[in-house]
């Protein structure tokens, strides 16, 4: 492993002022060194979920009010149906931010976790999309790991009208290869390279792009990365790439 090491050497000298001794002193300083990067880190997220807080939520509140006001006024039920769409827009901004601030301490008390187990909480969690797993894998990560999961199958959903998600496990040296593949419509060439952008926004919806953002975010503590391709027919897939593990448990229960 990495530490930082603080070393500092004094000259000895005797009483002709003839050099004849060196003696140095070495200290650990690697948690020292940790905690501004740390400070730095949390500092961006609580800025990042401020921002959240004061745009998005904000302009939904201003959308339910005002249709609060012509509803009364008309009593037309379009209107209540656009309060219900502004309303589960941000519960599910909410939910986003719960991800993102788990990334503040994503990186502490890592673990060997059955990928397996991840999948079926997905399956439960999305119980209309048909999820097939294809091998299996222990990954050193956390409970954060499901968000990743469930916001790659919330975004195959949401804009890429999917229905049917392929996960499969390959390992390759010190790799272990994910790649998730789904059904949809794909992702247009132009913007491939930005849907893991913090302020990206994409399609009908025009939800701020958290969700791929977190994935991201969450799989650099890990240190792991994620690619994205259009498969040739139809759908995208998402390939997440992360250091084997130098020995994997044989039994989930034993994770």
């Amino acid at each position: 492993s990495l530490k930082w090491i603080d070393e500092k050497a004094f000259l000895l000298k005797d009483e002709n002022e003839e050099p004849y001794r060196i003696v140095g002193i070495s200290r650990d300083i690697t948690k020292a060194e940790k905690i501004p990067k740390e400070l730095s880190n949390s500092k961006e997220l609580f800025a990042l979920i401020n921002k959240i807080l004061r745009h998005d939520i904000a302009n939904d509140l201003s959308v339910i009010i005002s249709a609060l006001r012509l509803f009364n006024d008309t009593k037309a039920d379009n209107y209540i149906s656009e309060i219900a769409n502004r309303t589960r827009k941000s519960s599910d901004l909410i939910k986003r931010m719960r991800d993102l601030e788990s990334l503040m301490d994503s990186s502490d008390n890592l673990r060997s976790i059955y990928l397996e187990d991840v999948i079926e909480q997905s399956r439960k969690n999305f119980p209309s999309v048909k999820i097939s797993l294809n091998g299996e894998c222990y990954l050193n990560s956390n409970d954060a790991l499901i968000s990743v999961f469930d916001n790659l199958i919330s975004n195959s959903i949401r804009h890429g009208n999917a229905d049917k998600i392929e996960i499969s496990v390959s390992k390759s040296n010190d790799r272990t290869v994910i790649e998730f593949s789904d059904n949809g419509k794909g992702i247009p060439g132009n913007v491939l390279d930005r849907i893991f952008d913090e302020n990206f926004r994409y399609g009908e919806t025009g939800r701020t792009g958290l969700g791929l953002f977190i994935v991201k975010k969450v799989l650099e503590k890990y240190n792991a990365v994620i690619m994205v391709t259009n498969n040739v027919k139809a759908g995208v897939t998402f390939k997440l790439i992360f250091p084997s593990l130098k020995e994997e448990i044989h039994s989930s229960d034993e994770s």
